[in-house]
């Protein structure tokens, strides 16, 4: 690998890298005197060696009006670098504090319709697989299951495809037909809430992320939302709800 090249390794673009090249072989010259060596265009040699300048890798001086230019020692580059790695150590601290926090902050994302829907179903198994999740915990309304059929049961055999367990909280069915290809089974476990209660939506917990489903007038409005804390929060909910359930031993989600 050239002298060039190995420059352009270390952060010097490689216009930078021919003239600082051409500048140790002249020891100090003109810009026209090192387009010239180094076969670069005068205005591109010129501008280049401002920002070179300006960056510390040249000094400038005056000869009859004309500026020339000498490169810097490649030992006080190397100590330049140096202090620019020490400054970065002192500040690292401070860059994972605020990467930290951002990852913490919450971000969510409304759709509407059935596109929607799809969409964040697609995204929960998706999401759950890449996080390997191991169970996707859930509230189940029916309405939920019945505006999307055909992608719900796809859903769940890609789910089940994916090795993903899925504990599921339902209300009660009046119609025991509904319950037909969403039996118990290694991969999923049902408890029934026997009172509908005041929960309107559906939800899916999976790692730190929360898929809400709601449906107001055959419009669906789906939500994901993307935070660790306010996942803990639904997930003790969830929790304290599944602890005071029965498992069913029949047909169910």
């Amino acid at each position: 690998m050239s002298l060039i090249n190995k420059l352009a390794e270390v952060g010097l673009t490689v216009k930078e890298a021919k003239i600082y090249m051409g500048l140790l072989k002249l020891k100090d010259a003109s810009a026209v005197q090192l387009s010239k060596e180094i076969d670069l265009a005068k205005t591109t040699t010129y501008d280049t060696l401002e920002s070179m300048r300006k960056k510390g890798l040249v000094s400038v001086w005056k000869k009859n009006n004309i500026s020339f230019y000498s490169p810097e020692s490649p030992n006080k580059i190397l100590k330049m670098e140096e202090s620019k790695i020490d400054t970065l150590k002192q500040i690292i601290p401070e860059l994972n504090y605020v990467a930290e926090a951002d990852a913490l902050s919450p971000s969510a994302r409304l759709y509407v319709g059935k596109a929607g829907a799809k969409k964040v179903l697609d995204e929960v198994i998706e999401k759950a697989k890449l996080q390997r999740v191991n169970t996707i915990y859930s509230y189940i309304r029916p309405d939920s299951i019945d505006y999307l059929p055909v992608a719900s049961r796809a859903w769940i055999k890609e789910r089940e495809a994916a090795s993903i367990k899925m504990n599921i909280i339902r209300p009660e069915i009046e119609d025991p037909s509904q319950d037909v290809g969403y039996d118990n089974n290694d991969l999923r476990e049902t408890r029934i809430l026997s009172d509908r209660g005041p929960l309107e939506s559906s939800f899916y917990i999976y790692g730190g992320n929360i898929a809400l489903f709601y449906l107001d007038h055959e419009k669906m409005y789906s939500l994901i939302i993307e935070s660790p804390h306010f996942t803990n929060t639904l997930k003790g909910f969830f929790d304290f709800m599944w602890n005071s359930l029965e498992a069913t031993s029949s047909d169910s989600y």
